[in-house]
């Protein structure tokens, strides 16, 4: 088969072409085959030298198909532009496609393979959180309760990466926009959104960290949820007159258990991880004699030294022998409000109406027309979600309680009772950014403390 290039050029690359007799017609077909010109020149002044050269770019095999080809359409009468045309594509291409195609295979499985990689890292993560092997800055066990809030992130993540596969390289804005869409759907708060986006930028960061991925662009994302006050779950705390006749009410069994567990929370302002656990070998004096508590919070590892103060606590304490029984914080929440309901009847206050934000399983209840049990909830005119105070009240309660009530204690001049830095002592707070948001007062209490604090000097306010 006689192989030649078109050009007039001298140097740079040409194509090999073929003259073919079609009929009554010799048309030069393009073999689709890319030589150096130059190289071509020289070595076509020899036969020896050309196949040699042709070798080296792997085109005598494709030749040897096509003079093969030719042959055959020749033989039976089909040797027509058109069907010389197809056989040089065939011929020719066929290894280009199958080579693309190879490509494409193992992209294809190197994208798989990277996908994988996320998976398998974000339950490796949460696996080492468990085992001990991923501690805290501090070097500390992660706690019970923020192993449940992980596996919760895991769940999300691992679900969303099941419904929009993607790798660490894959990771842009717009994928953080469609996970916060995701959450939006599984109807998650605002609050748990945030803290669920918080927690995700965690695992990308650590991720980097490791080494596992070098998708630097992810530290700049925009993974923030902006979270109003109406997106928060309304908090609230029990006053002094709440607080007594909660002491006072006649219960028996659980009940009763419930009640002083929580009441004891509401006296020393911790926890109900703390609070709920409390053992005698945590009781002590000071050097000058004062009765005390010292405990290592379990969430943050801070020290604390917690005063026993008033009659009601100490009579608590001695109830069970300087131990508080065990009891989970799920049965605390659920009794605690039955037990709050019925003291609503003769304390009113605690029947007041307040409007918040629906819980998750309350928000599944009203899209699946399903109550789950007693509704503890109203929905007014506008949609929004309306509570009474008693069925606002949960475990958590108790230390916000503890930090209001202390924050709102006056002495007699007005002046405040206890300064920032003892309340945060008391509390375990470092940051007062934190502590202040625990303080659930009214206006109308926060105007009262002005006012008091003013009676000393009427004439100026500042």
């Amino acid at each position: 088969m006689n192989i030649v290039i078109r050009t007039k050029r001298t140097e740079g690359k040409a194509h090999l072409y073929t003259p073919v007799r079609c009929g009554t017609t010799t048309i030069n077909f393009n073999l689709l085959m890319e030589v150096d010109i130059k190289k071509w020149i020289e070595c076509s002044k020899t036969e020896r030298r050309k196949t040699n050269y042709l070798d080296s770019l792997n085109y005598t095999h494709k030749i040897q198909e096509i003079e093969k080809g030719l042959k055959a359409l020749k033989k039976y009468h089909k040797c027509t532009k058109e069907e010389v045309n197809k056989l040089i594509e065939n011929t020719v291409l066929h290894d280009v496609r199958e080579e693309m195609i190879k490509r494409e295979e193992t992209k294809s499985k190197l994208e798989s393979e990277k996908r994988k990689r996320v998976k398998e890292y974000v339950k490796t993560y949460l696996e080492e959180m468990q085992s001990g092997v991923r501690r805290t800055t501090k070097n500390k066990l992660y706690s019970k309760g923020t192993l449940l809030h992980w596996r919760q992130v895991v769940d999300k993540v691992l679900d969303f990466h099941k419904k929009y596969p993607f790798s660490w390289d894959d990771i842009n804005q717009q994928l953080i926009s469609k996970f916060i869409t995701y959450l939006e759907k599984d109807h998650l708060s605002k609050s748990n959104q945030q803290k669920l986006m918080k927690d995700f930028k965690k695992l990308i960061k650590d991720a980097e960290i490791e080494d596992i991925h070098d998708n630097y662009r992810a530290r700049n994302l925009n993974f923030t949820i902006e979270v109003k006050d109406s997106d928060i779950s309304t908090n609230v705390s029990l006053t002094n007159e709440e607080l007594q006749g909660l002491y006072d009410m006649e219960l028996t069994g659980t009940d009763e258990l419930v009640r002083d567990i929580f009441l004891i929370g509401c006296f020393i302002g911790q926890r109900v991880s703390d609070y709920g656990r409390i053992e005698p070998e945590w009781f002590g004096k000071t050097r000058n004699g004062v009765d005390v508590i010292r405990l290592e919070q379990k969430k943050t590892g801070n020290k604390v030294c917690v005063p026993i103060v008033g009659n009601q606590l100490e009579t608590l304490l001695k109830k069970y022998d300087y131990r508080v029984p065990k009891i989970s914080d799920a049965e605390i929440d659920r009794r605690i409000k039955d037990i709050c309901e019925r003291l609503s009847v003769s304390i009113p206050s605690l029947a007041i109406k307040e409007k918040t934000i629906l819980k998750k399983h309350e928000r599944n209840a009203l899209y699946t027309n399903k109550d789950g049990g007693r509704k503890l909830f109203e929905i007014n005119e506008k949609g929004e979600c309306i509570k009474p105070k008693w069925a606002l009240i949960a475990s958590q309660t108790a230390r916000r309680t503890c930090i209001t009530n202390m924050y709102l204690a006056r002495k007699a001049d007005g002046s405040a009772k206890y300064t920032l830095a003892e309340r945060m002592s008391v509390s375990g707070h470092k940051s007062e950014s934190q502590y202040i948001k625990y303080i659930k007062c009214s206006l109308d209490e926060v105007a009262e403390m002005v006012a008091a604090a003013n009676d000393k000097d009427e004439d100026n306010l500042f």
